[in-house]
C-alpha cells in the first residue's frame, strides 16, 4: 500500500462518523421474524451506526398480499427507511403469511394481537403505521375498536385507501360482479370496502379520531395505466366511468383524503394503486412528516 492510499484511507476513516448512517447505501438484509416470535412478524434490520432508539415504523400491507409486499421485488420502501435510519416492523394480516383477502374486523384483532409484541420485542410505547390501501382501514378500526391499539400509535400514513370506499367495489358486487369473479376481484375483504360499509365505519370513527391527536396522513395515485398492469387498465377504465377524476386503477383520487380536522393530505403521485405502496413514490413523502431517526 502507497502512502497516497494510506492518505485516502485516513481521510475517509476521519470523516465516516460524521457522514451518519444515511452515507451507506448498503443493502438492507432481508426482514425475519424473531426467534421463537410470531411467524408473521418481521422485523428489519437496523442500518449500522444507526440509533437504536430511532422511531419504529410499522407497516400493514393491502388486500390480497403480506408483509413481503414491502421488501421484495422493485418495492424499495423497506431499503428507504433502512437507508435513513429508522427501525421497521411489517406484519402479515394472515397467520400463515398467505396472502390476505379478510375483512376489516378480522384483521384489526390480527393487529390488535400482533402490536404488543411488536412492542415489547422493539422496546416501545409506540409506533408510527405506514399502511397501503385497505390496510390502512385494517389499521383505523383496531384503533377504533382498542384503546390500548390506539394509544401506541403515533401517527397514521395511508397510501392510496380507500378512505371513503371503493366505487370499484360497488361495481365489483353490482353491475360488474361476472366481470369482477372473472378478475379474481372477489373476496370478503373486497366487499368490506363497499361505499356503505367504509361510510358506516366513518360515521364512528370521524368522531374519536378528530379528538385523539394523532395526525394522519394522506396519499393518492392517480395514473391507472402508468406501470401497464392489465387488471388496472381494465379496472381504471371502469372506475373512470364511475368516479370523475383520475385513479390509480383500484382507488379513485378523491376516494382517499380523510377529513381535514384530522388529517392532512400530502398529495399526489402518478402511478398506479400497487406502486403508491413503493419506496420511489411515497417514501419523500413521508419522511417529510416523520421525527428524525
Amino acid at each position: 500500500m502507497n502512502n497516497r492510499t494510506r492518505f485516502a484511507l485516513g481521510v475517509f476513516a476521519i470523516l465516516l462518523p460524521a457522514l451518519g448512517p444515511t452515507a451507506w447505501a448498503q443493502t438492507a438484509p432481508t426482514p425475519e421474524p424473531a426467534p421463537g416470535g410470531a411467524a408473521n412478524i418481521f422485523y428489519g434490520a437496523l442500518v449500522p451506526g444507526g440509533d437504536p432508539n430511532a422511531p419504529v415504523l410499522l407497516y400493514v400491507h393491502g388486500l390480497g398480499t403480506n408483509a413481503t409486499f414491502w421488501f421484495t421485488g422493485s418495492n424499495d420502501m423497506y431499503q428507504d427507511a433502512y437507508t435513513a435510519g429508522y427501525r421497521t416492523v411489517f406484519v402479515s394480516l394472515s397467520a400463515d403469511n398467505s396472502d390476505n383477502t379478510a375483512t376489516i374486523a378480522d384483521n384489526a384483532a390480527m393487529l390488535q394481537q400482533l402490536l404488543p409484541q411488536i412492542l415489547t420485542y422493539e422496546n416501545v410505547s409506540t409506533v408510527y403505521l405506514i399502511c397501503h390501501s385497505k390496510g390502512g382501514l385494517d389499521a383505523e378500526d383496531a384503533m377504533l375498536t382498542s384503546a390500548s391499539f390506539m394509544s401506541s400509535v403515533k401517527m397514521v400514513f395511508t397510501l392510496a385507501t380507500p378512505n371513503q370506499g371503493a366505487e370499484l367495489a360497488d361495481w365489483a358486487y353490482g353491475a360488474g360482479k361476472s366481470e369482477a369473479k372473472k378478475l379474481g376481484l372477489l373476496s370478503p375483504g373486497m366487499a368490506n370496502l363497499r361505499t356503505s360499509v367504509v361510510h358506516r365505519l366513518r360515521k364512528k370513527m370521524d368522531p374519536v379520531f378528530e379528538t385523539a391527536g394523532i395526525p394522519f396522513y394522506t396519499l393518492e395515485g392517480t395514473d391507472y395505466s402508468a406501470e401497464h398492469n392489465l387488471i388496472y387498465d381494465y379496472t381504471g377504465r371502469v372506475l373512470a366511468g364511475l368516479v370523475s377524476g383520475p385513479n390509480d386503477g383500484l382507488v379513485a383520487e378523491s376516494e382517499v383524503p380523510l377529513p381535514t380536522t384530522y388529517s392532512l393530505d400530502m398529495g399526489q403521485v402518478a402511478v398506479d394503486h400497487n406502486y403508491v405502496g413503493h419506496g420511489t413514490p411515497a417514501w419523500p413523502f413521508i419522511a417529510d412528516y416523520l421525527p428524525a431517526p
